[in-house]
C-alpha cells in the first residue's frame, strides 16, 4: 500500500492525546504527519489497552468524544491484543491463562461494539480488530445473529461487517476460505508485526498469504491491499 502524502502510515495511542487537552485536530505523529488510526489506552497508563481499559470497557461513554472526533477526522478506531486491568493481569498471569488477557479482549470488543450500537452512534468511524487472528469471526457473527434475531428465528445478519464498517486482521495459518464464507472478502485485513514478537507477528505474512492456492486472486488483493486502504482511509 502507498500511504496518502498527508499521512504517515501508523496509529496513535489515545493516552498520548489527553482527552481533556485534545483540541480535535488530527494528532501529529511521525515526521509531523497526521496519523491514520487511534488505539485506545487507559487514562491512567501509557501502556496500550484495548477492549478493557482500567475499570472501563470500549463501550463506556467516557470514550464517546474520542469516537466522535475520530469520525470527524476520518480516523479508524482499532483494538489490539491485551488489556490494562491490573486485577485481570494478576488473575491471568500464567502461560496457561494468558489468552484471557491477550486475545479475548479483542473478540469481546468486536461483540461489544456491535451489541452496544457504536457503529450507529458514530456512523463515520471504521473499526479495526487486530492481533487476535480471525477464526473467531464466524462464531461472533453467529452469536450476534442469534441474540439480535431471538424473536424472529436465529440466523446470520446479512452484511453485518459491511454495514458496521468492521475489519478484522487474519493470520496466514488460518482457514481463510472458511472465514471469508462468513465475513466476505471486503473486511478481512492482514498484519505483519505489532512492534513486539507474539503469536500474531509474521514478517513474511504478505508473501506467505500471496502464495496460498486456496484463496482467489481477487480475495488476496483485497486482504493484502484494498481492505487495508479502506480501513485506514488511504
Amino acid at each position: 500500500m502507498v500511504p496518502r502524502p498527508d499521512r504517515a502510515f501508523h496509529g496513535q495511542n489515545v493516552e498520548h492525546i489527553r482527552l481533556d487537552e485534545w483540541t480535535g485536530e488530527r494528532p501529529q505523529g511521525l515526521n509531523g504527519q497526521g496519523v491514520q488510526a487511534l488505539a485506545l489506552c487507559n487514562r491512567m497508563s501509557y501502556h496500550p489497552a484495548h477492549g478493557v481499559m482500567g475499570d472501563r470497557t470500549c463501550v463506556d461513554p467516557y470514550f464517546f468524544p474520542i469516537y466522535e472526533k475520530a469520525g470527524d477526522l476520518d480516523l479508524a478506531v482499532c483494538f489490539h491484543s491485551g488489556m490494562r486491568n491490573y486485577q485481570f493481569d494478576g488473575l491471568f498471569h500464567s502461560r496457561a491463562t494468558t489468552i484471557w488477557k491477550a486475545k479475548f479482549p479483542v473478540i469481546g470488543a468486536f461483540h461489544a461494539v456491535v451489541m452496544g450500537g457504536l457503529p450507529d452512534k458514530f456512523p463515520k468511524v471504521r473499526w479495526g480488530f487486530l492481533e487476535a487472528a480471525a477464526s473467531w469471526v464466524p462464531y461472533m457473527l453467529t452469536d450476534i445473529g442469534a441474540r439480535v434475531n431471538r424473536t424472529k428465528g436465529r440466523g446470520l445478519i446479512p452484511d453485518l461487517m459491511k454495514r458496521n464498517r468492521l475489519y478484522v486482521a487474519c493470520q496466514t495459518e488460518e482457514d481463510i476460505p472458511y472465514i471469508l464464507s462468513f465475513a466476505g472478502d471486503d473486511h478481512i485485513v492482514i498484519g505483519t508485526d505489532y512492534s513486539h514478537a507474539d503469536t500474531s507477528s509474521e514478517l513474511e505474512a504478505m508473501q506467505v498469504l500471496n502464495q496460498r492456492e486456496d484463496i482467489s486472486p481477487d480475495a488476496k488483493r483485497k486482504i493484502l491491499d484494498d481492505n487495508g486502504r479502506a480501513l485506514y482511509g488511504i
